[in-house]
């Protein structure tokens, strides 16, 4: 029987012919990112009673190798997506990578949970 990892930082659940299986984070696999600063909006941060001027950074961002990969997979992991291009783009084996896939939404449209999982 093959056992699945969850490499996100938060609970995955699977919902599957009415039963529903909770994947606990065990660490995360991401692809590290490069910021670089490129604009600012400035607005107004609302305090109640006064507002203040308000800077927020807006960046370029690129995404680059994957870190927190196990150094012996076994089974199989559950990772974002964009840990998955950076994991495939870095030529790991990628039977061992799935991601989440067909969301399943309650009726204010939080998620859930899933049907099942993708490779990408």
């Amino acid at each position: 029987m093959t056992t699945i990892h969850n490499m996100t930082p938060h609970v995955v659940t699977l919902i599957v012919e009415g039963i529903r299986v909770d994947y606990p984070s065990e660490g995360i696999i991401r692809a590290t990112q490069k910021d670089v600063k490129v604009d600012e909006i400035v607005t107004d941060l609302d305090l109640g009673n006064s507002s203040a001027g308000f800077t927020i950074p807006v960046f370029s961002s690129s995404f680059g190798a994957p870190e927190g990969v196990p150094e012996n997979l076994d089974g199989i992991y559950i990772v974002s997506s964009l840990a998955f291009q950076s994991l495939k783009a870095a030529g790991m084996p990628m039977e061992h990578f799935v991601v989440p896939s067909g969301t399943i939404r309650d009726e204010s449209g939080k998620i859930i949970g899933c049907k099942g999982f993708a490779r990408i």
